[in-house]
């Protein structure tokens, strides 16, 4: 009796608690039968050995011809990328080419024409050359067995272009086109072979030419000045030009043409050493027409090759 009563008496707090099935359907209706289904799958246990399924041994079987596909299709891309690249740089080098032509054409005609107009201009002073080259025989012949004081009309005028007119037969190239070619290498421009080394000798030309200018003016000024100065009748030139208002040569080409006579004489006559003064008319003699002979010669055929390959070349038209 006295175990009953004890139970009887046992606090409340010290009793298990009790579930209540009430509260547990209450709380199980929170959930949805689909979360359910879910959290009894995941408490499924998983099969160590899961059967493969016969489509996907299927789709195993068939990757080895996919790869092979794939690496034809790289292969087709790589071609593709390569014969892109390759007809670019096939375009760029035709344009390249192109512009190259058109530059080459362009100077080509601009050289040309510079080389025509130099060619022309050449011809007139070889004819002056040998106008001087008459006036000098003359002269020669002259000093050596005429008479010094009574001059015919002539005389002052082949004097005058002899000896005291050097610049109208001086020749000075214009190679303003030439200079260019070489300092800004567009010499490159000219597939020709032949032409470059015909531009190359036509330089050389042109350079020697340059030379023998100088040295037969320097030669020619200091072989003449004195005897100039001593006898020569500048006031005779003086008059025929009208105190200077025509330049030497009209006043000399005005006065072959005239009927009148200025008179005019050789000063210090009597202290001209004969032998001396023709032996000095004949070095310039030898002097101009070699100039002539020599390094004119060699411009003229070199320019006139150099024309040729040009017109032929880029088939520019004579006019």
């Amino acid at each position: 009796m006295s175990e009953d009563k004890n139970i009887e008496e046992q606090p409340e707090d010290d009793k298990p608690p009790k579930t209540d099935d009430s509260e547990k359907s209450a709380e199980g209706n929170l959930f949805s039968s689909e979360e359910n289904k879910i959290v009894a799958e995941e408490t499924q246990p998983q099969t160590l050995n899961p059967q493969p399924l016969t489509s996907d041994m299927e789709v195993h079987h068939h990757g080895h011809v996919h790869e092979k596909k794939k690496w034809k299709e790289y292969l087709f891309q790589f071609l593709m990328l390569f014969l892109a690249v390759f007809c670019g740089f096939l375009a760029e080098y035709q344009l390249e080419h192109y512009i190259e032509r058109e530059r080459a054409e362009e100077l080509a005609k601009t050289l040309y024409i510079e080389m025509r107009s130099d060619s022309a201009n050449l011809n007139n002073k070889v004819n002056n050359r040998k106008d001087k080259e008459g006036h000098l025989q003359y002269l020669a012949q002259y000093f050596q067995d005429s008479n010094l004081i009574n001059l015919p009309r002539e005389f002052y005028p082949r004097f005058t272009w002899g000896l005291f007119q050097t610049s109208y037969i001086l020749f000075e190239p214009n190679d303003g086109i030439l200079e260019q070619l070489k300092n800004s290498g567009s010499l490159r421009y000219f597939k020709n072979i032949e032409i470059q080394k015909a531009v190359g000798d036509f330089s050389v030309a042109v350079k020697n030419l340059r030379t023998r200018n100088e040295r037969e003016l320097h030669l020619l000024a200091e072989l003449n000045r004195n005897f100039l100065l001593n006898h020569f009748d500048h006031s005779w030139l003086n008059k025929i030009s009208n105190n200077g208002e025509r330049s030497s040569i009209e006043a000399l080409k005005k006065y072959a043409t005239d009927n009148y006579t200025i008179p005019a004489s050789i000063l210090n006559v009597q202290v001209i050493d004969r032998t001396a003064i023709v032996n000095s008319l004949n070095y310039n003699l030898i002097v101009v027409r070699s100039t002539r002979n020599v390094q004119m010669h060699e411009y003229q055929k070199a320019s006139n090759y150099l024309i040729k390959l040009i017109r032929e070349e880029y088939l520019l038209k004579t006019e």
